[in-house]
């Protein structure tokens, strides 16, 4: 055979190879089971990938926006759609850490950074019994996460009213930024002068 027939066979061959080998799992399990074509499995389509014993036809979980209780989105839902876009959770966020942050001072819910698990069952308590004024129920989402992280110890990961009020863009982890934020509001709440609880006399007759 000559060298330019082995030649034209091997740049033939070649792009074929090529292509196989660029095809991604994914590309195969639609091109077999993608019978509608619509690029991806619905829920049919993923039943008979599951009965064919593949992994990939469980659909995996993705992570949405926060949840706000009902209350919080009427009261940020400014073009009153029913639901929270993204400039009105960034707003609904703001607002309830800015409550967040006053009740833990006024509560004194926090030591050194360390929930004071009495301190916020008694916040609990008040707000059940309506006691707080105007108090949003997302918050006591926030307390409970607060008392099982005093439950965790100091290796507990941030995951209660730290990530809650400074976790801005909802993604479940802070980034450098919210993490320098968290750590200066921290900073600053310890150095704040404790106000002494009112000791009133009663007045005699």
């Amino acid at each position: 055979m000559s060298v330019p027939i082995v030649l034209g066979l091997l740049i033939g061959i070649a792009p074929v190879t090529k292509d196989k080998s660029n095809v991604t799992l994914r590309q195969r399990v639609l091109a077999e089971y993608d019978t509608d074509g619509d690029g991806r499995l619905n829920a049919s389509e993923r039943e008979v990938l599951q009965k064919a014993g593949s992994p990939f036809a469980k659909k995996r979980p993705r992570r949405g926006r926060r949840r706000f209780d009902p209350a919080t989105v009427k009261k940020h839902d400014k073009d009153g759609d029913g639901k929270l876009d993204e400039r009105e959770s960034r707003s609904a966020q703001a607002a309830l850490s800015a409550t967040w942050g006053k009740l833990v001072g006024v509560y004194q819910a926090f030591e050194k950074d360390q929930p004071v698990v009495k301190n916020l069952r008694k916040m609990e308590s008040d707000a059940r019994a309506g006691k707080i004024e105007d108090f949003p129920p997302d918050l006591f989402g926030w307390i409970r996460g607060s008392i099982e992280r005093a439950g965790r110890g100091r290796r507990g990961r941030p995951r209660g009213h730290v990530l809650a009020e400074f976790d801005k863009d909802n993604n479940g982890r802070l980034d450098a930024k919210e993490l320098k934020e968290a750590r200066t509001a921290i900073a600053r709440r310890k150095t704040a002068p404790v106000k002494p609880p009112s000791s009133k006399k009663p007045t005699g007759p």
